[in-house]
């Protein structure tokens, strides 16, 4: 079994290799609707509401990859 961060290693390096074929824009969004999918399945409704809020109250901190241009 992989650990965490090869698994993330993993994923980055195949959106990176997406990113050079594809529109980034798409890409995002498969993976964001992916995302809430998976969590969706996995946590009760309380719990997606509450991973929801906190997404949102901290999109304000997120920023965005320096070391490449997605467009």
């Amino acid at each position: 079994m992989k650990t965490e961060q090869q698994l993330v290693d993993e994923i980055v390096s195949r959106i990176t290799h997406l990113l050079d074929k594809h529109d980034a824009t798409l890409i995002a969004g498969a993976l964001t609707a992916l995302g809430f999918q998976i969590y969706k399945t996995l946590l009760s409704k309380k719990e997606f509401l509450d991973m929801q809020q906190h997404i949102l109250k901290r999109s304000n901190e997120m920023k965005p990859f320096q070391e490449r241009k997605l467009h």
